[in-house]
């Protein structure tokens, strides 16, 4: 009877024994997660959702005010923007800056954020998946949206100074950013360049001859790396600037004599 009860107790404290082991390998588990991290973890600024020693990625949306658009225009740029913003991933960088004519008046973007991650890829056991979610709406979408939104209604500012933006572009965004950064530039616009160093409406669309005049030293810049996406806006009653391939094609030239990793061109609807 006591060999019974003997049998009994070292079988308890054997199952105590493995339950122990067992809590014991589950703490160890998630605190290894844990610990790896925090071990991965950037430092992250908290204005811009960035981190402090640089993002992988940095894409860049230049918007043309200088016009008024359309509804189906309008439309149409709205689509391509959600594009480019649900594209970006965590931890890259968008930043929007807008043609107008007091370009010069300031260097900086009217928004800049990166992507602080939606809560698709959230680990329950590190982070809450409802705070998550609407930390990644509130500090990246509505932001950018909201800055869109504005842009778009505005009314038209009449100058374009599209080459001089460009450049204000490349120095105070893509040329502070680590060498290794990833760099894109979206610009919405009819690429009609107005404004005192070069005009589209009086001058030569060829681009041979503005790269030989005293104008294209003033507003060329280093834009080695960065790849070029231009979302082409129909402009009503200048068609003729617009018709054919050589304004396109202008403006191909002028981005490869800048250094750009690549260039390519959509064609918007409305």
């Amino acid at each position: 009877m006591k060999s019974q009860q003997d049998r009994r107790k070292k079988n308890k404290e054997k199952k105590g024994g493995l339950l122990i082991f067992f809590i014991i390998g589950i703490i160890g588990t998630i605190g290894g997660f844990v610990f790896n991290a925090m071990l991965n973890k950037q430092d992250i600024d908290e204005a811009t959702n960035c981190p402090t020693d640089g993002v992988n990625y940095h894409k860049v949306i230049l918007i043309d005010t200088s016009q008024s658009y359309n509804p189906i225009q309008k439309k149409w740029i709205k689509s391509q923007l959600k594009k480019i913003v649900y594209g970006t991933k965590e931890n890259e960088k968008i930043s929007i800056y807008t043609v107008g004519a007091n370009y010069h008046e300031t260097l900086l973007p009217l928004q800049s954020k990166c992507n602080p991650g939606d809560a698709s890829g959230v680990d329950p056991f590190l982070e809450n998946k409802r705070m998550k979610q609407e930390d990644w709406e509130n500090e990246f979408i509505k932001p950018l949206n909201s800055v869109f939104k504005g842009l778009l209604d505005n009314d038209s500012e009449g100058m374009s100074p599209i080459m001089e933006m460009i450049q204000a572009i490349s120095i105070a965004a893509f040329q502070n950013e680590k060498i290794s950064t990833k760099r894109k530039l979206f610009i919405f616009s009819d690429m009609i360049q107005n404004s005192e160093v070069a005009s589209h409406y009086k001058d030569s669309i060829n681009f041979q001859k503005f790269k030989d005049s005293p104008m294209y030293l003033k507003v060329r810049t280093d834009l080695t790396g960065v790849t070029v996406r231009v979302l082409y806006i129909r402009r009503f009653g200048h068609e003729k600037i617009q018709k054919g391939t050589a304004h396109a094609k202008f403006w191909q030239e002028y981005f490869n004599s800048m250094g750009a990793a690549g260039f390519s061109i959509k064609f918007g609807e409305g």
